[in-house]
């Protein structure tokens, strides 16, 4: 839609990386939200390998999540803390960009 708009720059910003992995499939919910995120993650990746040239992308991820059971609460204080340095690095990029 961006694109459509007229935009020239568009900056993605992921809770997870493009190239996740997965660790725990012994539960129904866990293969229900591994299979959810690859379906969006392909499409994702459809639609950046359709951009137009003339249109500049950064992506920002946040890949430390991909490494935790997203069903398992006990790593918060990681997620945080790895949120807190995606954040970081995105406002560096962000000002490189401005």
């Amino acid at each position: 839609h961006a694109v459509e708009l007229g935009a020239s720059r568009i900056v993605l910003l992921l809770c997870g990386s493009l190239t996740p992995s997965f660790h725990s499939k012994s539960r129904p919910l866990t293969t229900l939200l591994m299979g959810y995120t690859l379906t969006q993650l392909s499409l994702t990746k459809m639609e950046l390998a359709n951009l137009p040239e003339s249109v500049s992308i950064v992506v920002l991820e946040c890949g430390a999540a991909d490494s935790i059971d997203a069903l398992d609460f006990r790593h918060s204080n990681l997620l945080v803390t790895a949120g807190q340095r995606s954040v970081d690095r995105a406002k560096e990029q962000l000002n490189q960009l401005l």
